[in-house]
């Protein structure tokens, strides 16, 4: 195994090598070598004479994420000075290890952080060795109970889309008479704060959007589409309501162009102004100077995503695929547990709809907007 140092683009070396080894997370690199074998089968696809891995549809970012959560278990494992690479899996990570990694992880994450570590080495462990029940690993009695994962979840604050919508049209208007670059930059950003704002896009695919892949014009209605760069590669179609493609057909006319200041097009819609594609670490920061949160605290991309998906469940709380699809997930547990945060305000509301269905005038004095 090698000694965790890290080389970036520059070739200067890294500091994970300086970082105690049960806080790393072990590389696939520096996995025992029965276990890379078996997490390349794991990913392997389109052999006709065997069945796909278990993570052979999923993106890599995705597989990256179950790689950590056990890499972190066989750091902490190697600490301890039982890392036996010539060990079955089902001797590396038994009940009685996996209790003390759980202590372990409680002196530094939170509640929620750890269930969401150990539902990732789960998924991991099912992907090495799936003639294997892993389900234990999520029941383990030392596991996070459900309220402490509650309790433990950040507080995500909300965001006004509508004002945030009005804040991005309010830029445009002021810029749109101007032709210079600072002008195109100011165009953009507004452009950009109601396109998360209407369509709450993950920053990754906020930032990717790219002409005729993407954003795309059948007839003369625009519509913005995402297949395979999706999470979960869950298909998502939107169509640009008319009055935002007005802003859109001048941004792409006038303010595109001197963006790009003369420089081969890329083809990317979110342009900087030296004419190189944004990325997302400059998208995040055009968010965080310009948005902010109800309370007044800077604001992500993210937060959007979250008042969607409370906005779905508190419109139609028995409709969690609804909320789902949305915002491109293929199942509704991530909505339920991640998402939302209506704080039992839509399962009241349909507890008293239930109510006054069943019982009627004996609940007509319920007021539904006491609660909210």
């Amino acid at each position: 195994m090698s000694d965790g140092t890290r080389r970036g683009r520059s070739g200067r070396t890294g500091f994970q090598h300086l970082v105690p080894l049960r806080v790393r997370q072990l590389r696939p690199a520096d996995w025992p070598a029965a276990d890379r074998l078996r997490w390349e089968r794991a990913q392997y696809r389109d052999d006709p004479l065997d069945d796909d891995g278990r993570l052979a549809n999923s993106q890599p970012r995705t597989i990256k994420t179950y790689a950590d959560a056990y890499g972190s278990f066989l750091a902490w494992l190697a600490s301890e000075g039982e890392l036996d690479p010539s060990a079955p899996l089902e001797q590396r990570l038994t009940p009685e290890r996996l209790g003390r990694f759980i202590v372990e992880l409680r002196t530094r994450c939170r509640a929620s952080t750890i269930d969401a570590r150990l539902t990732f080495l789960k998924i991991a462990m099912q992907a090495l060795a799936p003639e294997i029940d892993w389900g234990w690993i999520t029941r383990h009695r030392l596991a996070p109970t459900t309220a402490e994962v509650r309790a433990a979840r950040k507080t995500v604050k909300p965001v006004d889309s509508i004002g945030v919508v009005a804040q991005g049209r309010s830029m445009m208007d002021k810029a749109r008479d101007r032709t210079d670059r600072k002008g195109s930059v100011a165009f953009r950003n507004g452009l950009l704060l109601v396109f998360q704002a209407i369509f709450t896009l993950r920053l990754g695919n906020l930032t990717e959007i790219t002409l005729g892949e993407h954003l795309v014009r059948r007839g003369t209605r625009w519509f913005l589409q995402f297949q395979e760069s999706v999470k979960n590669k869950a298909d998502l179609d939107y169509e640009v309501p008319g009055w935002l493609a007005d802003y859109l057909a001048v941004y792409l006319e006038r303010f595109r162009p001197v963006l790009l200041c003369g420089q081969p097009d890329h083809g990317r819609l979110w342009v900087c102004d030296d004419s190189f594609p944004m990325k997302p670490g400059g998208v995040h920061a055009v968010f965080d100077h310009l948005c902010r949160t109800t309370d007044g605290q800077r604001a992500s991309t993210h937060p959007f995503r979250h008042a969607k998906a409370t906005a779905f469940m508190l419109r139609d709380p028995g409709n969690l695929g609804l909320a789902a699809a949305a915002l491109g997930h293929n199942g509704v547990s991530s909505v339920n547990q991640i998402y939302d945060r209506s704080g039992g305000i839509a399962a009241s509301r349909a507890w008293n709809a239930i109510k006054r269905k069943r019982f009627g005038r004996l609940f007509d004095d319920d007021d539904d907007s006491a609660e909210s």
